[in-house]
């Protein structure tokens, strides 16, 4: 998907937040690690050995169809063989197409950062479910859904939800890296400061290999 930025895009979407209304008020334990991680004044998220030598960061929107297929079909491969192995770390920069992509990103990021990564996975998954709603209302009962079925609270998604300041420094942050990085479109990778466009699996672990080598 290709990048452009979100003008206003704090402002917007907490005024878009707040028209859908409160939201709706037994689950399943998440099981992926995570952690939280500064990139510069950014948050991200990641996952992997702290000590591993090489440190992959994708840039991705929740709404962009080809970071779903990314993660339907490409990651599992890689947590398998790279992240698990300890051989990379593996970290998510948001990028933000819209305010769908943004809303998505704040609700993954509600379960704290041992969710985060359980949370992405299930609203990508589920990205044809949610991604097109006519209204905010039933976009955020949609994803608020998703989110509970990883045991979070109704109190802690209006929580997050209605932080203003954070959404702020999202969205400076990430158009801060995209920049940087000069991201044209998502998914997008980072390996060892080069910046690499969507790719198979077996192009990746060339790269990967190359890297650790």
């Amino acid at each position: 998907m290709p990048y452009s930025s979100m003008h206003n895009a704090s402002r917007l979407t907490i005024a878009y937040l707040l028209s859908a209304g409160v939201l709706l008020g037994g689950a399943i334990e998440a099981t992926a690690q995570s952690r939280e991680v500064m990139i510069g004044e950014y948050p991200a998220h990641t996952v992997g050995s702290d000590t591993a030598s090489v440190t992959v960061t994708e840039f991705a929107s929740l709404t962009c169809s080809h970071c779903a297929s990314f993660h339907e079909s490409i990651y599992p491969d890689l947590k398998k063989h790279y992240i698990d192995t300890g051989k990379i770390r593996f970290e998510i920069v948001e990028v933000y197409f819209d305010q769908y992509g943004l809303i998505a990103a704040v609700v993954a990021r509600c379960g704290g950062p041992e969710k985060y990564f359980d949370l992405v996975e299930l609203i990508l998954a589920k990205q044809t479910e949610w991604s097109h709603q006519p209204t905010g209302r039933e976009l955020v009962e949609r994803l608020a859904s998703i989110a509970r079925s990883l045991g979070m609270s109704n109190t802690q998604l209006n929580q997050c939800l209605r932080d203003e300041e954070k959404v702020s420094v999202l969205t400076r942050e990430s158009d801060r890296l995209v920049s940087k990085h000069n991201i044209r479109g998502t998914p997008s990778f980072v390996i060892e400061g080069k910046t690499y466009t969507n790719m198979g699996y077996d192009e990746f672990a060339s790269i990967l290999d190359k890297a650790l080598n």
